[in-house]
């Protein structure tokens, strides 16, 4: 004990002096947390493209891949263990299950015409809704929506992909969401 102490009370805005008890075993306070789903596993079930409202021509498998890529590099990212469906088990972990909504590419010419009367006049949109969850209930809706401004005329699939890439990482930013709370 400090022999200026004698077990009066400190001065007004000091400490008191009080020991400390030393662990020597423990270097640092070991703190889980729990705000990061960094490590859990994930069942993705590839969303799917029926009913999706698109008109024709549009190339919905490059739309789906370009999706699907960068949803699983930000989930990866964020250090969730992403895995596919294995038929007839049920999923392992969480689970996220979705489907395309709609696509609309925009119009290139429309944008290059009339984009000076407005932004996004021409401008191309995805929509995708989802969930994620236990296998049996989800906990969260997840809905997307983007719309990205034409591009110069000629560039159409360069513009899909990236609302494609756009929409994955707007749905995977939500469920990352969801699990750190869960």
């Amino acid at each position: 004990m400090d022999p200026k102490f004698n077990g009066a009370q400190p001065p007004f805005g000091q400490p008191p002096q009080v020991p400390m008890p030393s662990y020597p075993h423990v270097s640092e306070p070991q703190r889980r947390n729990n705000s990061t789903p960094s490590g859990r596993v994930v069942t993705l079930y590839p969303f799917s493209e029926q009913g999706v409202v698109a008109p024709a021509g549009i190339d919905m498998p490059t739309v789906s891949l370009e999706f699907h890529t960068k949803l699983v590099q930000t989930l990866t990212e964020a250090g969730l263990d992403v895995r596919r469906p294995v038929p007839g088990t049920p999923a392992q972990g969480y689970a996220i299950t979705g489907r395309f909504v709609r696509i609309d590419p925009g119009s290139s010419w429309t944008w290059f015409f009339f984009g000076l009367l407005s932004y996004f006049v021409g401008s191309g949109a995805l929509e995708v809704e989802g969930a994620v969850g236990d296998a049996q209930m989800p906990y969260a809706q997840l809905h997307q929506s983007v719309k990205i401004i034409a591009t110069m005329p000629g560039f159409r699939g360069v513009q899909l992909r990236r609302i494609a890439q756009a929409a994955g990482k707007g749905i995977a930013k939500q469920a990352i969401a969801t699990l750190k709370v869960r």
